[in-house]
C-alpha cells in the first residue's frame, strides 16, 4: 500500500531472491509485512528477498478480497498488530471455509508459517464463493 493506493507493479527495487531489501526505499517503507515493518521499524537490522514476503502481500490483497476491508486501517494499525503475538485476522464476513484457510495460512506473522507457491495453487481452486 502507497499513498493510500495497492502497489501490484512496481519494480523498480525488485530484487533476487536473498539479496538485501533497502529500509528506505519507499517502495519497502510501503509494504505490510511483518518481516518489512520491522525492518523499516528498526527491529530487524537486514531482510533479504525471499517469496514468502510477496505470499503475504497476496495475502493482504485475497483478504480485501473476500472480507470487503483491509486487513490493516493504516500503517500505524499494522505495527502495533505486527509488535503483538499475532496478527488478528478477523474473517468473519467472509463465509467460504476454504478461503477463510488459506487467509489464516497466508496471512502469518512468521514468514516459515506461511503457505508457499504449491500451497497456494493447490488451495487456491478450491476456494468456492465468498
Amino acid at each position: 500500500l502507497l499513498n493510500g493506493r495497492w502497489l501490484l507493479g512496481e519494480l523498480s527495487d525488485a530484487r533476487l531472491l536473498n539479496t538485501p531489501l533497502d529500509p528506505d526505499s519507499p517502495s519497502v517503507k510501503a509494504l505490510l509485512a511483518p518481516e518489512a515493518i520491522l525492518l523499516v521499524e528498526g527491529e530487524e537490522d537486514e531482510l533479504l528477498a525471499h517469496p514468502s514476503l510477496d505470499f503475504f502481500l497476496v495475502g493482504l490483497l485475497m483478504f480485501e478480497a473476500f472480507v470487503g476491508r483491509p486487513l490493516f486501517k493504516h500503517y500505524r494499525d499494522a505495527v502495533r498488530q505486527v509488535e503483538d503475538d499475532e496478527i488478528v485476522i478477523g474473517t468473519g464476513r467472509c463465509k467460504e471455509q476454504v478461503a477463510k484457510y488459506v487467509l489464516e495460512n497466508t496471512l502469518c506473522k512468521h514468514p516459515q508459517d506461511r503457505f508457499t507457491a504449491k500451497d497456494l495453487l493447490i488451495m487456491l481452486p478450491q476456494i468456492g464463493d465468498p
